[in-house]
């Protein structure tokens, strides 16, 4: 399928259970610079954060908070955090709250698209993948609640 044209009707999202953990572990490696080791995915699920799976045809492409790279620059990115900013006002959320590199342009210009503003800035939040550390920004997207 071309990268441009996207079959919207073949995503779906679901939660993150135990038996994710190794796909999740396979883009977060892909992904990130320096990944979270999959106990951490496993934690969190047994701490009970929610967590979300996003597929295509059925099979894991992305979770919150990251896409397999054969996933990005479809807009998919904004398809699935549309659809997370929903989950979240159904459940009566007032806000979404994030951080993302201050070099990641294509991630910020998203967030902006999608509504997020400014809220901060954390420094040497994320360790560069040259041994540098990169500063974060705080964002925040507010949400109307469902009515």
């Amino acid at each position: 399928m071309s990268r441009s044209l996207m079959d919207l009707s073949t995503i779906g999202f679901r939660p993150m259970t135990e038996a994710d953990l190794p796909a999740v572990d396979a883009i977060e490696q892909a992904v990130q610079p320096y990944p979270w080791r999959i106990s951490q995915f496993a934690d969190s699920l047994k701490a009970g954060h929610q967590a979300w799976i996003f597929t295509e045809a059925g099979q894991p492409f992305g979770y919150a908070v990251a896409l397999a790279r054969s996933h990005q620059g479809r807009g998919l990115g904004r398809h699935c955090l549309g659809w997370l900013q929903a989950q979240v006002r159904q459940q009566g959320g007032r806000s979404l709250f994030l951080e993302v590199a201050t070099a990641n342009a294509p991630a910020l210009a998203l967030y902006q698209r999608m509504g997020f503003e400014t809220l901060g800035r954390r420094r040497n939040y994320y360790r560069a993948a040259d041994g540098r550390h990169d500063d974060a920004w705080v964002m925040r997207c507010p949400l109307e609640p469902t009515k």
